[in-house]
């Protein structure tokens, strides 16, 4: 995990309702005003889960614990446990099989 980078990411988010009754909620994330991190999840709250949508990190920051960072903020922010996809990338992958991962469950 690289603390320099993640103290100097501005993290913004926002929740909205989706047109299937669930709610999406939001992350974009700047490194002195550039975008390096969009991440996108869905909110069911009568499972009590969170789903990632989807995620991208900026090729030049991957690697550095900022997904780990957003991923804990989603449930932080909701409440909710987040679940591993189904149809995930090596990369992504890799990051849920982190030894002592601080979020989520498989399912």
């Amino acid at each position: 995990m690289d603390h320099d980078i993640l103290d100097r990411l501005e993290l913004r988010h926002s929740l909205r309702p989706s047109d299937r009754g669930d709610e999406i909620l939001r992350f974009s994330g700047y490194i002195d005003c550039a975008l390096v991190v969009e991440a996108v999840f869905l909110l069911n709250r009568s499972t009590r889960f969170l789903q990632v949508s989807e995620v991208g990190v900026d090729r030049n920051y991957r690697r550095r614990g900022i997904c780990t960072l957003v991923y804990c903020k989603a449930e932080e922010l909701t409440g909710l446990t987040l679940l591993m996809g189904d149809d995930v990338s090596e990369e992504a992958e890799a990051l849920w099989l982190q030894k002592d991962r601080p979020f989520g469950r498989n399912l």
